[in-house]
C-alpha cells in the first residue's frame, strides 16, 4: 500500500513537472521572463516585489509591463559629503487574481499598500482571470501587448490551461473603440471650453470652472490612456496623470508637481479643495486652463498617429 502511494505521489510530482515544461515552452513563444537587462540594484528590488507580492495575494500571475529610474543629485555646502545621489526605481506591475478571490481588488490593494508602500499601488493593476482570457479571445490591445512584450515574474498553471493556443499581434482597433474615444477627446474639448467662456464672462462661477477644467483634464488622459494602450481607466486625476507615465511624459510635463507651487496646481486639478469651498483666482484657472488646452491638442496628435499604425475593424 505504501510502495503505491509513493507511486501515485512520483506519478502526480511528474505531471506537475510535465506541466511546467509546457508552462515554459508556451511563454518562451509568448513572453519573456529574463530580467537580464536590468542593473543588480533593480533586478534584487523585482524579486523583491514580486515574492512579497506572491505571499501577499497568492496571484494566478505577476508580470512587470514597464519600469522608470529615476536619479536624484543633492548638493549643499552644509552636508558631508557635499553632494548626496538617490536612485529611484518604479515597476509598473499586471496582477491576475482568481475569479474566486474573495477580497477585493480595492482591499488587495490597500493591503499591498501597507506592506509594500504606496509607490507600488500607484504602478499596480489587478484583473480577474476571466477578464484577462476574455479579453485575450477578444484580441484587446491592451492585454495582447502585456502578453507579448511582458516579463512573466510568477506564473500558474491554471493560467496555461486558460490562455489561447497563440497570440496575435496587438494591431487592431474597432471602430466601436475609436468611436468612444472621440467621444471622450469631444466631452474634453467641450469641457474645456466652457472653462474658457467662463473666464469671458468675468469667472463669474468659479466652482462650475473648476470642476470642467477638472472634466477636461481627466476625459483627455482616460482618451490618451485608451488610445495608446487600449485599456478603459476611470480613476482622479492624480491617479490617471500618474498611469500615463508608464507610457511617457508627454503629459505629466504639464503638471509635474516638483515644487510647492506646481504641488497645489496638481491639488487644485485633483479637486481636493473643492469640498472646503476653496475656488482659486482667476489668474490660476487661466494658467490651468492653458495647460489642459495644450494636453488636449498634444494626446490628439499623438493618439491619430497611434491610430495610423493600427488596422480598423
Amino acid at each position: 500500500m505504501l510502495q503505491g502511494t509513493k507511486r501515485f505521489d512520483l506519478l502526480i510530482c511528474r505531471c506537475d513537472y510535465l506541466l511546467f515544461i509546457s508552462f515554459k515552452i508556451y511563454l518562451l513563444n509568448v513572453m519573456t521572463s529574463s530580467i537580464s537587462h536590468l542593473n543588480g540594484d533593480q533586478q534584487n528590488k523585482l524579486n523583491h516585489l514580486s515574492k512579497n507580492l506572491k505571499n501577499l495575494v497568492k496571484p494566478v500571475a505577476i508580470i512587470c509591463y514597464g519600469h522608470r529610474s529615476t536619479t536624484y543629485v543633492q548638493n549643499s555646502v552644509f552636508t558631508n559629503p557635499a553632494t548626496s545621489t538617490k536612485k529611484n526605481t518604479v515597476f509598473d506591475i499586471f496582477l491576475i487574481i482568481n475569479d474566486h478571490e474573495t477580497l477585493t481588488e480595492p482591499t488587495i490593494k490597500e493591503m499591498i499598500k501597507l506592506n509594500c508602500g504606496k509607490n507600488v499601488t500607484e504602478h499596480l493593476l489587478i484583473f480577474r482571470l476571466n477578464e484577462v482570457i476574455s479579453g485575450l479571445k477578444d484580441r484587446n490591445r491592451f492585454f495582447l501587448t502585456v502578453f507579448k512584450k511582458g516579463i512573466l515574474l510568477s506564473g500558474s498553471n491554471e493560467l496555461l490551461k486558460l490562455l489561447p493556443d497563440s497570440l496575435s499581434v496587438p494591431s487592431l482597433i474597432t471602430v466601436k473603440e475609436k468611436r468612444e474615444l472621440g467621444c471622450l477627446a469631444a466631452f474634453a474639448q467641450r469641457s474645456i471650453e466652457a472653462v474658457k467662456l467662463n473666464l469671458l464672462d468675468d469667472y463669474l462661477n468659479p466652482r462650475e470652472c473648476l470642476i470642467n477644467l477638472n472634466a477636461a483634464a481627466v476625459s483627455v488622459l482616460r482618451y490618451y490612456i485608451a488610445g495608446i494602450c487600449g485599456i478603459g481607466a476611470c480613476e482622479d486625476f492624480k491617479s490617471l496623470l500618474e498611469f500615463s507615465t508608464g507610457i511617457n511624459d508627454k503629459l505629466k510635463r504639464f503638471f509635474p508637481a516638483n515644487t510647492p507651487e506646481e504641488i497645489i496646481f496638481m491639488e487644485i486639478m485633483n479637486l481636493s479643495f473643492i469640498d472646503e469651498g476653496f475656488c482659486p483666482d482667476a489668474s490660476i484657472i487661466r494658467t490651468l486652463c492653458k495647460r489642459v488646452a495644450t494636453m488636449i491638442t498634444v494626446s490628439q496628435s499623438v493618439v491619430e498617429q497611434k491610430f495610423s499604425a493600427l488596422r480598423l475593424v
